[in-house]
């Protein structure tokens, strides 16, 4: 905190001097024609002109540091954010209780309407935010960029996102900002089934977009999941997730006779503008013997009615009948 002190007094400092200097010379300045007050005061032009030749060299030392001094301040400011956990932990060190009245201080009114908004956040788009890093990578006059680096899960899945921020000042009160250098990470167990779409949002360097459909995607990324592991538990006889639980397809049979394997695969279609719409099917496999004893077609129908039940009774309900209807 002194050394914050310290810093920001030297600062004030520099530019009261600074401004000092500037206006000195300013009052020196003269042209060709005629020498002014200040000349006749030393009676001589050339002893003028070191003179003012040494004040502008020191004028610009000043400037150079004043700006060597923003520049430490602004990544004081904006190097390095805490996370709730690294905070906690930091705070059980000192012997504070996060259920303490004065736990964050003077903080504590605008950490709580943060903390709010999060939590609104998370509920609305089922988005919550675990983590923020931002470091200053660059900072000029008009042109900044951070580096943020964020951390996330909605529906049991992780994410984080990687990008720049440059923020450039287009006039005295305009300024624009734009994303670059956007690179996506997900779980492991959905990377194949969105890596178009990372590619795409890397691309184009959508945040947005893949929050919005990444929000959409584990939603029925969940859901699909829950449905398969409670087919398994129900009908543990006979049905087998053969990709594990994170996998699109489930497969049933009957115990008494494997020779027919139903398998339901269940994907999620992407559009190029981020919705996500469930797509699943109903796949039958039977020995060539037995489709050719096939006189109704009973076999190659099964995939419309299960398309039909679908529509009409939605996704549980239509697996559960055809794996009740195949078994009996």
């Amino acid at each position: 905190m002194a050394a914050n002190s310290s810093h920001h007094e030297s600062f004030s400092e520099l530019h009261e001097l600074s401004r000092a200097v500037s206006k000195t010379i300013h009052e020196f300045s003269f042209d060709d024609g005629h020498i002014n007050g200040f000349d006749k005061g030393f009676n001589v032009s050339s002893n003028y002109k070191a003179e003012k030749s040494n004040l502008e060299k020191q004028l610009q030392d000043i400037e150079k540091e004043v700006t060597s001094l923003e520049h430490e301040l602004e990544c004081q400011r904006a190097t390095g954010t805490l996370d709730t956990e690294d905070v906690n932990k930091l705070r059980s060190l000192l012997g504070k209780d996060p259920e303490d009245e004065d736990y964050y201080g003077p903080h504590k009114e605008e950490i709580g309407g943060i903390t709010k908004k999060l939590d609104l956040l998370a509920k609305v788009t089922g988005i919550s935010f675990t983590g923020c890093r931002c470091s200053l990578t660059k900072f000029e006059s008009r042109n900044t960029e951070r580096k943020y680096i964020i951390d996330g899960n909605t529906y049991g899945l992780n994410f984080q996102l990687e990008f720049n921020v440059i923020e450039r000042q287009v006039a005295e009160t305009l300024t624009n900002a734009y994303i670059t250098a956007l690179t996506i990470a997900v779980d492991e167990v959905v990377i194949d089934e969105l890596e178009s779409l990372i590619c795409r949002c890397e691309d184009n360097n959508a945040v947005n977009q893949f929050l919005r459909t990444f929000s959409n995607f584990a939603n029925w990324f969940s859901q699909r999941q829950k449905a398969f592991l409670h087919f398994k538990d129900k009908y543990p006889d006979r049905v087998d997730l053969t990709q594990g639980q994170y996998g699109s397809v489930m497969q049933f049979s009957d115990p008494e006779n494997r020779g027919v394997i139903w398998t339901v695969s269940w994907n999620m279609l992407i559009t190029v503008t981020g919705d996500v719409t469930p797509d699943i099917e109903l796949f039958v496999k039977a020995p060539a013997q037995m489709i050719d004893m096939d006189d109704d077609a009973v076999l190659r129908q099964t995939p419309e009615k299960f398309c039909s039940l679908l529509q009409h009774f939605g996704i549980e309900q239509a697996i559960d009948t055809i794996i009740r209807i195949t078994s009996s």
